[in-house]
């Protein structure tokens, strides 16, 4: 990889990192939490090092306990199945049990089309807070990007959180922010409704994600 990719990456993990330290719940103002416990997401834009596009963040709450919400996101391979404009997610290699390669392919907003990228995602917890970082360590669209999924107990479920930020290759992606911030909305709300549905209606498939997140993280 150039020079450039790990400065900016090392920028965009730095301020994903400052964003998303200690409590979830606690980083909200009072009318932020008002609106979680109501249901609603909450999105938070910030400054990206280098990209015309924002670092996006997008709270919600979930009707889960916050293990069963990362089991559910750590099953890579079904991201194609739910979340939406993904048409493939693959695990491509497993590099120890926290640390998978996985290789995707998005439909991105025009001008960028579909397009292929690959993450490098590590597992982490502490607790019931649970973790995952991801970095793109290829892409054709993309210059870098990181991002960060973090679940919480939150009262009687959990409060689930999706940081991303991309450095897009192509000069006319600011054409496109609005629609990259809702695709970051939209991949949230996916992603609460498919914990809901296992929770609700799969029990044996929750149960088969719940053994291997624990598996990972022993």
């Amino acid at each position: 990889m150039p020079k450039s990719f790990w400065i900016l990456t090392l920028g965009l993990i730095l301020a994903a990192g400052n964003a998303l330290a200690g409590s979830l719940y606690e980083e909200l103002d009072a009318a932020q939490k008002s609106l979680l416990q109501a249901g609603q997401p909450v999105t938070v834009l910030r400054e990206a090092p280098g990209s015309v596009w924002p670092s996006v963040q997008v709270y919600q709450r979930v009707e889960s306990t916050s293990e069963e919400a990362m089991a559910v996101f750590a099953d890579f391979a079904r991201h194609r199945l739910y979340l939406p404009d993904v048409t493939r997610s693959d695990v491509s290699a497993v590099l120890n049990p926290r640390t998978v390669i996985v290789d995707y392919t998005v439909n991105l907003p025009w001008p960028l089309s579909n397009k292929n990228h690959t993450t490098r995602n590590v597992l982490s917890a502490s607790g019931q807070d649970y973790r995952l970082d991801w970095v793109i360590v290829r892409a054709e669209a993309a210059k870098s990007g990181v991002g960060i999924v973090r679940s919480e107990p939150l009262g009687t479920g959990a409060l689930v959180s999706y940081s991303t930020s991309v450095v897009p290759k192509s000069d006319s992606a600011g054409l496109v922010k609005g629609r990259a911030i809702e695709m970051v909305r939209k991949t949230v709300a996916a992603l609460v409704r498919e914990i809901e549905r296992v929770r609700g209606r799969d029990r044996a498939l929750l149960q088969e994600q719940l053994g291997r997140l624990r598996r990972a993280l022993d």
